[in-house]
């Protein structure tokens, strides 16, 4: 006779399974996500800097513009991998939260996951708003050509006064 409690557990079906890693990444992004300590820096840092560096202080340079969006999409992927996930981790394995996690009836990888998940969310987030800040200043942006013609005016065949243009050189070659 087989002890009833060494017993294994009946396996769960793949959608019940499928739905505890879903609630569990569910969770875990709200979690962080109402941590201002960590969503605020997380997800305004990189978007901030790239305005005040790569945009407002930029002097028009495109290729700085660009060469800085791709830093600080770096950056922002980079800050929920290091800050969401690996912090993350050694601050609840210090408190004794992973210990809890452990003998709670959950797949087992599903801790892991759901930190992978909210890290690859949050760096969406941050890399897509990046792109709009980009796209909208793309198309927005004064090129140096268009801030010669805004200097000189409108472009006219003739004088102002509509009157056509005179050479003004005379026969002697005296051009002024």
């Amino acid at each position: 006779m087989i002890n009833d409690s060494l017993a294994m557990p009946a396996a769960r079906p793949f959608g019940d399974t499928l739905a505890v890693y879903a609630l569990e990444a569910k969770y875990e992004f709200l979690r962080v996500l109402r941590t201002p300590a960590f969503a605020l820096p997380t997800l305004l840092f990189p978007p901030m800097f790239y305005l005040l560096f790569g945009l407002l202080l930029n002097r028009g340079s495109a290729n700085a513009a660009h060469y800085l969006f791709a830093t600080y999409s770096v950056f922002g992927v980079m800050a929920p991998s290091l800050f969401g996930f690996g912090v993350g981790v050694a601050i609840e394995r210090e408190r004794g939260w992973l210990a809890l996690k452990r003998v709670a009836p959950m797949p087992p990888g599903a801790y892991l996951l759901s930190k992978m998940t909210m890290a690859m969310l949050f760096a969406a987030i941050i890399y897509l708003v990046l792109t709009v800040i980009m796209v909208i200043h793309q198309r927005h942006a004064v090129r140096p050509g268009d801030r010669k013609r805004a200097r000189r005016g409108p472009v006219t065949r003739g004088r102002r006064d509509g009157h056509e243009h005179a050479d003004h050189r005379s026969a002697g070659g005296d051009a002024r």
